[in-house]
C-alpha cells in the first residue's frame, strides 16, 4: 500500500512539474482544477516539490503562488 501511495505522489508531482514547465507560474487552486486532483494530494505533492528544491511557493490570499524554480 505504501509503494502505491509513493507512486501516486510521484505521479502527481510529475504532473505539477509538467504543467509548470509550460505555464511557469500558477496558483495552487488553478493547478488543482486543471489536474483534477484532490487538495490533499496537491499539497502533499507541492510539499515534496518544495522540499526537493524544484518549486518556489508564496502565499496568495487563500492559495499559494507556485513557480518552477530555475536550477540552471
Amino acid at each position: 500500500m505504501e509503494d502505491n501511495f509513493s507512486s501516486k505522489l510521484a505521479q502527481a508531482a510529475g504532473k505539477i512539474e509538467e504543467i509548470l514547465s509550460r505555464e511557469k507560474e500558477l496558483n495552487s487552486w488553478d493547478i488543482k482544477l486543471r489536474l483534477k486532483m484532490s487538495a490533499s494530494l496537491l499539497y502533499l505533492a507541492l510539499g515534496h516539490l518544495s522540499a526537493s528544491g524544484k518549486i518556489d511557493l508564496a502565499p496568495e490570499e487563500l492559495n499559494y503562488r507556485v513557480r518552477l524554480r530555475n536550477n540552471s
